[in-house]
């Protein structure tokens, strides 16, 4: 029997192992969209490495052969039932040998590509083209849309490349391509061949097209974490990993895992379960509501706790093998906790399920900064003091918004002097701490508003901060726009390198930043990392050119004040806030979503009959989103004056007409066609089918089963009175829950 004592942060977790089995790894928290960065700048989701890199593991991906997509010219590996309706991507990665000279020769090389509709090429990890996929090391998701339509149709184009020294290794080389459509459904299609291309003699052909391959449809993020292939979630699973440390096989059959001390049997291993000697086996522990059939994992009927908790590992007779004791430690988004090679228990940067721990290993979390002043309007001139509770912690922060990194930003040694810069114009500053050993911390963030134009005092404030390039303006935010025309009005992409990351809709389209609300008397609301999206109608969205972005405060111009959606999530570290956003009768448990209303039809100053209407309707008893008139910041700029309310989604809904927290809804937003929001129009075709049937008594009240019609009279009412315009045929949201009791309104 061996026991190990590790300390973590002051507490004292026990790891027994008894026997050769023994619990080696596990992961608990994973983030499957929030992105970071490596050493080329290239962005990626989940836990590393990523996909496209020469160290990722595809063993778990399919075998096939190029051609590959569908419908469109000859296919040898067809992806339509797959995808088809389902998903706009795949991937695709391929090994290919190089010999010492090719890996040697000063020729450029030439990818010939045949793609539909756009795609991105990595070779041994270092992007080396695209086309139709946004800007160079843009990080485009499984579920996003091309941003242009390929006129290639079955045809090649031949791509100059970097001299071959500069890519390739003597031996084995990957490239890796991304392949996405610019709808669900059309065709879709990758060729591919590469040649180094020599002044004189012939070409070496590094692989040739029609080759093998292996492959993964795009149902989720393929660096995200692990997830059983025969399952359609996108969320990665938690998972266990045993390691037999002996030379023999062990059979586990009858073997238990439990999360419980008390509850020793909790989850049992199907008879004829074995781990060879020297070898790893693991386990999801997803808590599956129905047994997977033709599963490659095995699936435990536990999940595990991101907070810690005990884990442990029994024989057939109940005897313990190995456990982890009291518990294990609060775990961390994308990051593995398991045993080094000296038998000490360490955070691990690079999860290795199935493998040996290797990699940056870290013994805990440091503490995040703490501010001597919060964030808000001052009068004067302040002194900010930043400290940790991390001994020997360097705090690093920034002015700009961006995040600070070893890299990017500066060390703090003495108290910050925050003079004010103009009365529209305040300081935002960013801080994290760092240790060597530690996981880098949360950032902390504060927005100091010094003198600014007392009548922007008189309302609420709305504050963003985000770095400028990743999260909210050119070339990877919620703002970008490069390159395109706009004939008759409407953005047009006329180069392969053109993108629009405002015209489309989505979670790909959300860019994380810190947001911060004061009310009137200046106190705090909240302060929280969200989601932020651009929110638009189908009409106004390819109208949008935000050329004066820099400008403070933004034109009060539909093209210009862009409108914008708020996410409280988990993976932000707040799944909703409490406020009372209208007073103390109207706090809510928690909002998740708001929506930042620019005015668009009613833009400029006082742009009321949005807010006024919604009012009216809670006056006459209906719920509705009330909202504030506030100022918005950004990364410390004065934007101008909008209305913050509650987003009309299934969480609003819900608070206000479900008695089940977990309700699902229906959402229709109505924009001159059908817009989907949340679920799907099932019930709302029905209940036009009840209203086309020949009116009497019996069809009526067919259709008070499944309509508010009281609720929806006093709507059309309202409207009617008020003589509001773009509307009935546009600009309105039908919600039902979907539930017996549930009912249109």
């Amino acid at each position: 029997m061996s026991r190990t004592l590790t300390i973590i942060l002051g507490v004292i977790i026990s790891v027994q192992a008894i026997g050769d089995v023994v619990i080696n790894e596990i992961a608990t928290t994973h983030v499957a969209r929030n992105l970071r960065w490596d050493e080329n700048e290239q962005a990626y989701p989940g836990s590393g490495p990523a996909w496209w890199s020469a160290s990722f593991d595809d063993s778990r991906w399919l075998s096939g052969n190029l051609p590959m997509g569908y419908s469109l010219g000859s296919i040898a590996t067809d992806l339509g039932s797959e995808l088809r309706g389902i998903s706009p991507s795949f991937y695709v990665r391929k090994n290919f040998e190089v010999s010492t000279s090719e890996a040697a020769s000063s020729a450029p090389m030439v990818l010939r590509i045949n793609y539909n509709d756009g795609f991105i090429a990595w070779i041994n990890g270092v992007e080396v083209a695209r086309g139709n996929m946004g800007a160079v090391k843009a990080h485009i998701y499984h579920d996003q849309l091309s941003y242009r339509v390929s006129t290639l149709g079955t045809n090649t184009e031949s791509i100059t490349l970097p001299i071959a020294s500069e890519l390739l290794n003597q031996g084995k080389n990957v490239i890796a391509v991304q392949v996405n459509n610019l709808t669900l459904t059309g065709n879709m299609r990758l060729e591919m061949s590469l040649r180094i291309d020599e002044p004189s003699g012939i070409d070496p052909q590094l692989f040739a097209s029609g080759g093998s391959v292996t492959y993964l449809p795009g149902l989720r993020e393929p660096s995200a974490g692990l997830v059983d292939p025969v399952t359609s979630s996108e969320d990665p699973s938690d998972w266990i990993e045993l390691y037999n440390n002996g030379e023999e096989s062990v059979d586990l059959g009858g073997w238990t895992l439990s999360d419980d001390s008390m509850e020793p049997l909790k989850w049992s291993f199907p008879a004829g379960t074995t781990i060879s000697g020297g070898g790893y086996l693991v386990v999801l522990a997803d808590d599956p509501d129905n047994p997977i059939e033709g599963a490659d994992f095995l699936h435990t009927n536990f999940k595990l706790a991101s907070g810690g908790e005990y884990l442990g590992l029994y024989d057939g007779g109940g005897n313990l093998i190995s456990e982890i004791s009291p518990k294990y430690p609060k775990q961390f988004p994308n990051y593995s906790y398991g045993m080094t090679a000296g038998g000490q228990w360490r955070y691990f940067q690079s999860p290795s399920p199935g493998q040996s721990n290797f990699g940056d290993e870290f013994v805990g979390k440091a503490d995040a900064p703490d501010f001597s002043q919060k964030g808000g309007f001052y009068d004067s001139a302040l002194a900010v003091t930043l400290t940790s509770m991390t001994p020997g912690a360097t705090i690093r922060y920034t002015t700009d918004g961006s995040e600070p990194t070893l890299e990017n930003g500066s060390d703090y040694t003495l108290p910050l002097s925050l003079s004010p810069i103009n009365s529209r114009r305040g300081h935002v500053i960013r801080a994290r701490s760092f240790r060597d050993g530690f996981i880098a911390s949360n950032i902390k963030t504060h927005t100091f508003l010094i003198n600014q134009d007392p009548r922007v005092r008189t309302s609420p404030a709305l504050v963003y901060a985000g770095d400028s390039e990743r999260a909210l303006y050119d070339p990877f935010g919620v703002l970008a726009i490069n390159g395109g025309s706009f004939p008759g009005n409407q953005w047009r992409p006329s180069r392969a390198s053109d993108y629009n990351n405002v015209i489309n809709r989505g979670r790909a389209y959300e860019r994380p930043i810190h947001a911060e609300y004061y009310f009137q008397d200046g106190t705090a609301g909240f302060r929280s990392d969200v989601g932020l999206r651009i929110a638009a109608s189908s009409y106004s969205r390819p109208r949008m050119q935000l050329t004066q972005t820099s400008s403070s405060p933004w034109p009060d111009a539909a093209v210009q004040k862009p409108s914008f959606n708020l996410y409280f999530r988990d993976d932000y570290g707040n799944p909703s806030v409490s406020l009372p956003l209208n007073g103390p009768a109207r706090t809510f448990s928690g909002y998740e979503r708001f929506r930042i209303r620019a005015g668009k039809n009613d833009i400029r100053n006082p742009f009321i009959i949005d807010e006024l209407f919604r009012r009216l309707s809670s006056d006459m008893g209906n719920g509705a989103s009330l909202g504030v008139f506030n100022s918005l910041y950004v990364n410390g700029s004065l934007k101008g004056y909008y209305n913050m309310v509650e987003r009309l989604r299934e969480p609003f809904f819900r608070s206000l007409h479900s008695n089940d927290d977990d309700a699902q809804w229906d959402v229709l937003q109505y924009e001159g066609n059908d817009n989907i929001a949340e679920g799907d129009k099932t019930a709302w075709d029905d209940m036009i089918r009840r209203l086309n049937a020949p009116t009497n008594i019996q069809n009526w009240n067919k259709v008070l089963e499944v309509a508010d019609v009281e609720n929806m009279a006093d709507y059309y009412l309202l409207n009617i009175y008020g003589a509001t315009w773009d509307w009935p045929h546009n600009n309105w949201v039908a919600a039902k829950e979907r539930s017996v009791e549930g009912r249109y309104r």
